[in-house]
C-alpha cells in the first residue's frame, strides 16, 4: 500500500521504499518491490490520470 508517498509492505508495515516521486514511472509500467522484511513481492502498476478544467473566458 502506498502511505504519504512510501510504499508499504501490506503485510509487516516495513517500509519498502520511502519516496514514490523518485521511481520516474511512465502510465501502465509495472514495477515489482519485494520487502526485506518479510520476503513479501508487491506489483506496482502505474496509471496516470488526467484532469481538465474548463473555463469560459471573459467577452471583450
Amino acid at each position: 500500500m502506498i502511505v504519504d508517498g512510501a510504499l508499504i509492505c501490506p503485510e509487516c508495515g516495513n517500509e519498502i521504499d520511502g519516496s514514490m516521486a523518485d521511481w520516474m514511472m511512465q502510465d501502465g509500467e509495472t514495477r515489482t518491490f519485494h520487502c526485506d522484511e518479510c520476503g513479501t513481492a508487491l506489483t506496482v502498476t502505474a496509471h496516470v490520470k488526467v484532469d481538465y478544467t474548463v473555463r469560459r473566458e471573459s467577452e471583450k
